[in-house]
């Protein structure tokens, strides 16, 4: 039950994503080229919106298809960025769908949701590699659009300075 809380909120989150905006607008802008520019945002924005409340826009199953871990930690803390949604795949292809796609998603500065290949495992565990934790949050702070927020000062400039 709270996993699938958290996936509704993952969906919100989703919603929000910069990028996922910009390429829906492109995408509808190229489908709209013949229409005044209004009318392609105005869909665009519909498309989002729809996005994981009906059949043809809900990513809810893709996300729930995927085996779910939430990785807590007590010493060194995960970051967040305006873009807390983070996709990786070594392949490169980021679609939610492929099933070597692996999302991670803070839920707070001590906790991680990882969603990854195909199952219905579901776990809880303590992660304590301080090593794991800060690639992890490199990859998110390089995902990041502006933004990287983080529990202290030193904690952020040492993951910031890792990626200029």
């Amino acid at each position: 039950m709270i996993l699938e809380k958290i996936i509704e909120f993952m969906i919100w989150q989703i919603r929000r994503n910069p990028e996922l905006v910009e390429t829906v607008r492109k995408k509808t802008k190229e489908i709209f080229k013949e229409v005044e520019g209004v009318i392609a945002d105005k869909e665009a924005l519909s498309v989002i919106g729809r996005l994981g409340s009906n059949q043809e826009c809900d990513v809810a199953p893709i996300l729930g298809a995927k085996n779910q871990v939430i990785f807590f930690t007590k010493s060194t803390k995960f970051i967040t960025t305006d873009t807390p949604f983070v996709r990786f795949n070594p392949s490169g292809l980021e679609d939610i769908r492929e099933e070597a796609t692996e999302i991670y998603f803070p839920l707070a500065s001590n906790m991680l949701l990882v969603l990854y290949g195909k199952g219905n495992k579901k776990n809880f565990h303590l992660l304590n590699d301080r090593k794991f934790i800060k690639e992890i949050n490199i990859y998110m702070a390089k995902k990041a659009r502006n933004h990287v927020f983080g529990s202290t000062k030193e904690h952020l400039e040492s993951i910031v300075g890792c990626i200029l």
